[in-house]
């Protein structure tokens, strides 16, 4: 299962002739679900006030950079649907 560490920690690939995702944006969203998940883990009664939910995560859109640089696409997509399952599961439990 996917933890906060394991978020805060990942390194998504660069790239720069193909499109690409807004870094700031992705690590936006990055920082939101890495504090959503340590809420969870540590039992915390409340939620951070950005909380994100998986649905959010998985409908989230990010700008697109050309010829700039920014992150993998694909690389970012697989992580965001990995925090969506997690968040997921947690939500179910809460």
């Amino acid at each position: 299962m996917l933890t906060a560490v394991q978020v805060r920690e990942t390194q998504l690939p660069t790239t720069f002739m193909r499109q690409a995702y807004n870094q700031s944006q992705v690590n936006d969203l990055i920082d939101r679900i890495a504090a959503t998940l340590s809420a969870y883990e540590l039992d915390m009664a409340t939620l951070p006030s950005r909380a994100v939910t998986a649905s959010e995560v998985l409908n989230y859109r990010f700008d697109s950079v050309s010829f700039a640089k920014g992150y993998d696409r694909l690389a970012v997509n697989d992580l965001l649907h990995q925090a969506a399952k997690v968040l997921g599961a947690w939500e179910t439990l809460r």
